[in-house]
C-alpha cells in the first residue's frame, strides 16, 4: 500500500471512531433521559436484559474496548441525527427479528413454509427536533445508559413499524418485532 492509501484508511478509521463515539454518547444520553423520565421502566428494562447473552457480551466488549473512555474523551459530541440513529436501530431490530424468526422456524412442525421477507426499508431523511437529552455523568457506569438508549430507540422503531404497516399478530411473528426490511 502506498502512503496515500494508508493515510486515507487511517483517516476513515479516525472518522468512524468519532462517529461511533457520537453514537454511543447519544445513546447514553437517551438512556439517561429514559432513567430520568421513567425510572421504573428503566429499572425493569435493565433487570430484564441483564441476564441476556447479548447484554453480557456487550458489557464485556464495552469494558475490554474501553468504550467508556472513548465516550468521555474530549468535549461532549453533538447528538447523532434521527436518520443515522434510525439506520443503526433498524439494523438492530432487523437482527432481533431474524433471530426470533429462526426460533419460530425451528418450532414449526406442521411443514408450513416460512414467511417471506418484505421489501427493503425506506430511508429516513427527516431529522426532527433535538430531544431534551441530559449530559452524561462520568461517575456513572455508561454501558447501562447506552443499553437503555438502545432499548428506548428500538422500542420506538417497533412502534413506528406498527404504525406504518399494521399487521395481524399471526403475521407479525415472535415478540412483535417488524420483519427484516420492513419500513420503520
Amino acid at each position: 500500500m502506498n502512503p496515500t492509501t494508508d493515510e486515507r484508511l487511517l483517516a476513515t478509521i479516525g472518522e468512524a471512531t468519532l462517529g461511533g463515539r457520537a453514537l454511543l454518547y447519544t445513546l447514553g444520553r437517551m438512556g439517561s433521559a429514559l432513567r430520568r423520565d421513567d425510572p421504573i421502566r428503566a429499572h425493569l428494562l435493565l433487570h430484564a436484559l441483564q441476564s441476556h447473552p447479548f447484554y453480557k457480551g456487550g458489557r464485556v466488549l464495552f469494558d475490554v474496548l474501553e468504550l467508556e473512555d472513548l465516550m468521555l474523551d474530549g468535549p461532549p459530541p453533538a447528538p447523532v441525527g434521527h436518520a443515522s440513529l434510525w439506520a443503526v436501530t433498524d439494523a438492530l431490530v432487523d437482527l432481533l427479528r431474524i433471530l426470533a424468526r429462526l426460533t419460530s422456524e425451528l418450532q414449526e412442525e406442521d411443514g408450513s413454509t416460512p414467511r417471506e421477507d418484505v421489501e427493503a426499508p425506506e430511508s429516513h431523511d427527516g431529522e426532527g427536533s433535538a430531544p431534551d437529552l441530559p449530559e452524561l455523568d462520568p461517575s456513572e457506569y455508561l454501558y447501562d445508559l447506552v443499553v437503555l438508549g438502545v432499548a428506548a430507540e428500538a422500542g420506538r422503531a417497533i412502534a413506528r413499524a406498527r404504525e406504518s404497516a399494521p399487521v395481524s399478530a399471526a403475521q407479525d411473528g415472535p415478540a412483535g418485532l417488524p420483519s427484516p426490511g420492513s419500513p420503520r
